[in-house]
């Protein structure tokens, strides 16, 4: 009885080495042995690793064959977001030769606490596949807290003396009930803001807005922003950038109140025809705390006649404006777009020059010569000669015809008298 036991045993291991040989010879490798995270492995043994860590595999290879661009590939199915996979380069194996090689897959985070099957696979282009598979059993840990975003308001460039807002999303990876403490923290300006809060095993949750406002004077320079979670039994920490430009709110950094001037341009274009006057309406407006002089001056207006209005200094007290006029009208030649330049000046210094155009309507009217005004007026004059020729010489007929009708009157009277 127990020899027929002994002899069950030895076929059952025959039959397990030829179903095993056919498909290691299938691709002339053999695994001699393999090793996770630096442990030999048996085929049947369970492999348990945690979430967000490595999966070091070291295979060492018997060559049974020569053999031709034999790959490994270590892999992992049945996630559902992504298939987790390693390979080697493409290689050539000898017979009896002895190799190792190495592959690395990362179990991410966001894996679930289940089991799932290891392949190991050797292969070939064109011979059958050469397989091992091992158990595997996703775990986490016990208290694993993870910061996963940080969201800054208005941005992460903004300017000294507003305020920042933070909101901050985390995660429990763990297996336990977490409560601890964000905080946000920029060491350099030594600012501070904290929550806290809590999360259930796998709980994701985003924060409440922590509030910090940037020192009106702060340097203008990039800061880092210190993100971390504390609690009794777990902490992660994370850094940002931030990016902070000078404000106008420091005094150190703001221009003198009395040099400040604004200046409010009505138009900078306008299309004008020969014979009109345009106007530009420019408002000063003096933002200091003592009344100013102001001086309007126009330049590279040779194409037409300026003027301004009012005419000579103008005074603005503190608070207030003055609109000033700058009128062009086009000379005759002027054609197409033209450009002038208003220059503002105070206390003979220049505040601003500001560039205005006008586009000339039409074509320039012709102009007469001057022989052709001469030839003009002598045909004037030559005409009132002719006119006074004529009326002498009707004159002078009018004349000789009463003289001729006087005679003949005369004449008359003697004949009627002769004969009385």
């Amino acid at each position: 009885m127990k020899g027929n036991k002994i002899v069950g045993s030895l076929i059952l291991l025959a039959i397990l080495v030829i179903s095993v040989l056919p498909s290691a010879a299938a691709v002339g490798i053999l695994f001699d042995s393999v090793k996770i995270n630096g442990d030999i492995v048996a085929d049947d043994e369970i492999i348990s690793v945690e979430r967000d860590s490595d999966l070091n595999i070291r295979l060492r290879i018997l060559g049974l064959d020569n053999v031709e661009n034999v790959r490994i590939e270590a892999l992992i199915s049945g996630f559902e977001y992504e298939l987790i996979r390693d390979s080697t380069a493409s290689f050539e194996v000898d017979a009896d030769e002895i190799f190792t090689k190495d592959l690395t897959l990362h179990i991410p985070a966001n894996m679930p606490n289940d089991d799932f099957l290891l392949r190991i696979l050797a292969y070939n282009r064109d011979d059958l596949t050469y397989e091992q598979n091992y158990n595997l059993n996703i775990d986490s840990k016990r208290h694993d807290v993870r910061i996963l975003d940080i969201i800054f308001s208005p941005g992460a460039t903004l300017e000294a003396g507003t305020s920042l807002l933070t909101t901050i999303k985390t995660w429990n990876a763990g297996s336990k009930f977490e409560s601890g403490k964000l905080t946000i923290s920029i060491p350099d300006l030594a600012i501070e803001q904290a929550a806290f809060i809590s999360m259930e095993p796998g709980q994701a949750k985003v924060s409440e807005e922590l509030f910090m406002r940037i020192p009106k004077c702060a340097e203008a320079k990039e800061y880092t922003a210190v993100i971390e979670y504390t609690s009794s039994t777990v902490s992660d920490r994370k850094e940002k950038q931030i990016n902070v430009l000078a404000s106008d709110q420091c005094p150190a950094n703001s221009q003198p109140v009395e040099d400040k001037t604004m200046v409010s341009i009505g138009t900078t274009n306008q299309v004008i025809q020969h014979g009109e006057t345009m106007s530009y309406p420019i408002t000063l407006t003096n933002a200091g705390s003592e009344a100013k002089q102001y001086q309007i001056k126009v330049a590279d207006d040779d194409w037409a006649v300026s003027q301004v209005s009012p005419i000579g200094d103008i005074f603005v007290n503190p608070g207030d404006s003055q609109t000033v006029h700058v009128t062009i009208s086009p000379l005759e030649t002027a054609v197409g777009k033209n450009v002038f330049t208003v220059k503002i000046l105070s206390d003979g210094s220049l505040l601003k020059s500001v560039p205005l155009a006008a586009e000339i309507a039409g074509k320039a009217p012709k102009q007469e010569s001057k022989t052709s005004t001469t030839i003009l007026a002598l045909e004037i004059v030559l005409g009132i000669i002719i006119v006074i020729l004529i009326l002498i010489a009707f004159t002078a007929v009018a004349r000789k015809r009463r003289e001729s009708m006087d005679e003949g009157y005369d004449e008359q009277e003697e004949i009627d008298t002769s004969y009385y």
